[in-house]
């Protein structure tokens, strides 16, 4: 053996010594090769890792304790009465209008309404007159909580699309 091949055995030698005597090195080593494999599992098959993602998510709530629903918290949905008489798809905002003030005035503290306002009412359901309608109930009502930016509620559809600024 050369004493160059010799000195390098030392130095692998060394270099265990030390990894295995020291915690921080360990753990950094174990975080390192654990990213590697990941990636790897990652390029070689994102489905799998997005599934191994999912397993991972779906124990917990299997697992989870459940949340306590407070007996005041009422849901109001659109259901098969309802469509036959508004009718199916879109329905004219003065409608919505009328239910925020409803449940306003029914005493609701806070109001959430899942409902994409940032575009003018069509003029077959309403068109301008439903659009103050319902900004009036919203302000009425208030706190409303909408699901989309008040900044750009009820834009018409030429700005939504940028002809107009």
């Amino acid at each position: 053996m050369s004493s160059d091949s010799t000195s390098r055995m030392l130095d692998r030698q060394k270099f265990w010594r030390l990894l295995i005597s020291s915690l921080p090195l360990q753990a950094l080593g174990i975080g390192l090769l654990t990213t590697l494999l990941s990636a790897m599992l990652w390029s070689a098959a994102p489905a799998t890792f997005t599934a191994l993602d999912y397993t991972v998510y779906d124990t917990w709530l299997r697992h989870r304790t459940t949340a306590q629903v407070s007996p005041s918290l009422t849901i109001v949905t659109r259901d098969g009465a309802s469509e036959e008489r508004f009718g199916r798809g879109l329905w004219d905002r003065g409608i919505l209008a009328q239910l925020i003030v409803t449940i306003h005035e029914t005493g609701a503290a806070v109001i959430g309404l899942d409902h994409r306002l940032d575009y003018a009412s069509p003029a077959h359901l309403g068109g301008a007159a439903s659009d103050a309608l319902i900004l009036e109930a919203l302000r009425t009502a208030s706190p409303v909580v909408l699901i989309h930016d008040t900044d750009v509620l009820l834009q018409s559809d030429a700005a939504s699309y940028g002809h107009l600024t």
